[in-house]
């Protein structure tokens, strides 16, 4: 998921660019038309959970682990590049389920080293971030109600509280950099 966010003092103005099932390659290439144009602004990017995934037919995730983290960078870098701000969504938690992808590893398994991956780029970047899955703990969150059946995809309950806990965070960095407590590049 792609979307810029203006950072000029008009009224919020946000381009939503979410392709379903994308991945960061997918979204990278997407950038020119869906996103560039649209900055300087926030540049929010969840990506990982598409990545991580294994195709019935293949035995590799749909991208590379190092594929992902050089996206993540570069989303990082255009942001900046374009005067703009990246903020890296860390995803929400999903539950693991026993039943295995095509390499023999499960879903859960597959995507955690994404989702760490995610964290430490962002980290390396000091770059902003929206950890989701510590909102969730700190909100107590029922899994179970978050997610549907597949242990991945959002309930209508979990779009809901996915949109609160996104919005609560882009008030607090929308307001600190009005403040001047966040840099501008």
């Amino acid at each position: 998921m792609a979307v810029a966010v203006p950072l000029v003092p008009v009224p919020a103005n946000g381009r939503a660019r979410r392709q379903g099932g994308h991945t960061t390659a997918q979204g990278f290439d997407r950038l020119p038309d869906d996103v560039i144009p649209y900055l300087p602004g926030l540049l929010l990017i969840e990506f990982g959970l598409n990545d991580a995934n294994v195709r019935d037919w293949a035995r590799v995730p749909r991208v590379g682990l190092a594929e992902y983290e050089k996206n993540l960078r570069e989303f990082h870098r255009i942001a900046h590049a374009h005067h703009g701000q990246c903020v890296f969504i860390i995803n929400h938690s999903i539950i693991e389920k026993p039943n295995p992808q095509a390499n023999g590893k499960t879903y859960y398994a597959n995507f955690q080293p994404y989702d760490e991956a995610l964290r430490r780029v962002a980290q390396e970047l000091n770059a902003l971030s929206i950890d989701l899955p510590l909102m969730m703990q700190q909100r107590q969150i029922d899994l179970a109600r978050f997610v549907g059946e597949d242990g991945v995809h959002l309930t209508v309950e979990g779009n809901h509280l996915y949109a609160d806990m996104v919005l609560e965070k882009l008030k607090d960095i929308l307001i600190r950099r009005i403040c001047g407590t966040i840099a501008s590049h």
